[in-house]
């Protein structure tokens, strides 16, 4: 959802008038994204914000090898951009999609960065189609998802500074139980602490190339072939 050490579950001030706290950026490879003025934070990559959530979450999960409804699970909404990049494949791949996403402090829905239709108010599920979208204005520990089911994890809080009880095992744990046995949870973040959190947490572990000349992000699933893509990361949790 933004920026590696910026990123949006975090909790931020709204002492600023709300639209201000806002600014709107147009990013290396032509597609916006905003900066928080209050705490300095970008929501995505400014080399490149739809790349950056095409590459890390669309492409990290596998989605598109899957034939039948997509069904993703994300931590941060942000600016939307995560779901506009999914919307466009799922209707690209004639698949149905179901879109849960938690955020805690939610930009003004006119912000999104999604097709205008799908700015829709927080807290109830939207349904355009074969694709509904659920915006809720909470954190992880405020929401139970049913056991096994969902087949991606878009795992995009802020940064351990920002959100740290987001990187920790019992974080880690709440997807492990969302996922299907052959979802996949990706994330940008790489640090070892937050790989051995997922492994702590029952995930195999593996390095992809990051986004935008990053040198690497992570994937994690509960059984290994799913991320056979991936180099392993088999350290010690």
């Amino acid at each position: 959802m933004g920026n590696r050490t910026e990123r949006g579950e975090g909790r931020l001030s709204t002492r600023a008038p709300r639209h201000r706290m806002y600014e709107r950026i147009e990013t290396k490879d032509g597609s916006v994204t905003y900066r928080n003025t209050v705490v300095g934070a970008t929501y995505r990559s400014v080399n490149g914000a739809r790349s950056e959530s095409k590459h890390v979450f669309l492409e990290g999960t596998r989605l598109s090898d899957r034939p039948d409804c997509w069904r993703v699970l994300e931590l941060g909404f942000g600016t939307g951009l995560n779901f506009s990049v999914t919307l466009e494949k799922a209707l690209v791949e004639g698949v149905n999609l179901e879109y849960v996403s938690l955020e805690p402090n939610p930009l003004p829905p006119e912000l999104w960065l999604t097709p205008e239709e799908w700015r829709q108010p927080p807290g109830s599920e939207h349904i355009q189609g074969g694709v509904s979208l659920t915006v809720l204005p909470a954190r992880w520990q405020e929401f139970s998802p049913k056991t096994e089911s969902f087949h991606a994890v878009y795992h995009d809080p802020f940064g351990p500074g920002q959100a740290p009880e987001c990187w920790e095992e019992a974080c880690f744990r709440w997807s492990y139980e969302a996922l299907t046995r052959d979802g996949i949870l990706a994330t940008f973040g790489a640090s070892g602490a937050a790989r051995r959190a997922m492994k702590r947490a029952g995930f195999f572990v593996g390095s992809a190339p990051g986004a935008l000349g990053k040198r690497e992000m992570t994937v994690a699933s509960p059984t290994e072939r799913p991320i056979e893509f991936a180099k392993p990361w088999k350290r010690n949790p």
